[in-house]
């Protein structure tokens, strides 16, 4: 099974300033929060039909995208927002989505170097904490600014004996960007969704750890 980074997705607009943003506290042993959001709305410059999408370093899927990821093996929570649009670029007789923002519950262990430097774990819930090392800031780099991706970027080792068929997951690093399965590459594909060209969809293969 091929396994892919996936990096980014369109920034066409921002989380409307009316949204209420609130961290919850999930532990309080390391104060580890999780940002929350409601009364969400997404305010979009323009729209042209984009089925994934980002925003403020948060990932957003339509209702065709969250229909087809409830077939796969993955556990996820999506919040719905939304939408405002300044200005659609494809027939205005296509409705606009609604979005929702996704937060991947997978875990899977995997190399945390040399993306990250490893710091410690709470006592209380186990998380890990980790820094992200220089390596981590230029390979995370995203490739929608640039147009195109870096130059030998470092890959993301997991761990396939802690991999339990989930079709996305995050790694025990806690950074929040997901890795997934060919099977959810070809979802994308399914739905028209571009990737890695210029306002489309950014993966990047990586690697298993035998």
């Amino acid at each position: 099974m091929k396994l892919y980074i996936l990096l980014s997705a369109p920034i066409i607009g921002a989380i409307e300033a009316t949204t209420i943003k609130e961290r919850i506290v999930l532990c309080e042993h390391c104060n580890r929060k999780e940002l929350h959001f409601s009364n969400a709305a997404l305010n979009l410059d323009k729209w042209n039909g984009e089925e994934m999408i980002s925003a403020m370093g948060q990932l957003f899927i339509s209702e065709n995208v969250k229909v087809k990821l409830d077939t796969l093996n993955i556990l996820f929570e999506s919040t719905p927002f939304d939408v405002l649009v300044k200005k659609k670029s494809i027939q205005d007789q296509k409705p606009t989505p609604k979005y929702y923002r996704i937060l991947f519950r997978n875990i899977c262990k995997g190399q945390g170097e040399p993306w990250f430097e490893f710091i410690n774990k709470c006592d209380a819930c186990g998380r890990e904490k980790w820094m992200m090392d220089t390596e981590g800031y230029r390979s995370s780099a995203n490739p929608e600014l640039i147009g195109k991706d870096i130059e030998n970027p470092a890959p993301r080792k997991v761990d396939k004996a802690s991999w339990k068929n989930e079709d996305a997951f995050l790694l025990q690093d806690g950074y929040d960007i997901p890795i997934v399965t060919q099977k959810f590459v070809d979802i994308l594909e399914e739905l028209g969704i571009t990737i890695n060209k210029k306002g489309g969809v950014w993966l990047r293969q990586t690697n298993w750890i035998e």
